[in-house]
């Protein structure tokens, strides 16, 4: 590099220097919403790798959103602090017209706000119920009613939350399970109910 003023020569000084390279657009691929591989570089000249050019929260702090890559990081390392699970109870219930007693095993869960409940939903709760490790049929209830007789056992619950935005769970993070031993009747006593 050459001064064009040789009486700076000593005093100016060089600050910064970028060279980009892109290639033609069948090398390299600048669309938002692309993935791929975009070389970046440290100040210790590594070579590390970008999933998108510039279409991310992470590389340009004026991007609205986070890339996919990286909402499925922040969705892993959120999920390795919390558990889907915060508890399973059971409780009893009578049909006013028959009079039967019944069981009812809740699964209280993680809220999803205002996704929840809603069956077209990308994001929810996928659950599966177990007793004595039979898996019983209630596809993705989190709460159920059993006949009093058939009720004691143990009772197993499988949540998983299913979102687009996590497509690799080595670790099961997005899975959680829980159980609860009913060893009692819901029928009433002389002195109340059990």
């Amino acid at each position: 590099m050459t001064s064009i003023n040789w009486a700076l020569e000593g005093v100016a000084q060089l600050c910064s220097v970028e060279i980009l390279e892109f290639g033609t657009e069948e090398e390299f691929h600048s669309k938002p919403g692309y993935y791929g591989l975009y070389p970046t570089f440290s100040d210790a000249n590594l070579t590390t790798y970008r999933p998108t050019n510039e279409d991310c929260l992470m590389r340009i702090v004026t991007t609205p959103d986070f890339c996919n890559a990286c909402m499925e990081g922040l969705w892993l390392s959120l999920l390795k602090r919390v558990d889907l699970i915060d508890d399973v109870v059971a409780g009893c219930a009578q049909n006013h017209w028959t009079k039967n007693w019944y069981r009812l095993l809740e699964v209280q869960w993680v809220p999803l706000a205002h996704w929840y409940g809603n069956p077209n939903a990308p994001y929810g709760y996928t659950v599966e119920w177990f007793k004595n490790g039979e898996k019983l049929h209630f596809p993705d209830l989190s709460r159920i009613s059993l006949g009093d007789a058939d009720a004691p056992g143990v009772y197993t619950v499988k949540v998983k939350y299913r979102t687009p935005q996590v497509l690799v769970d080595k670790e099961h993070l997005l899975s959680s399970e829980a159980t609860i031993t009913v060893s009692d009747y819901c029928r009433p006593t002389s002195t109340g109910l059990m």
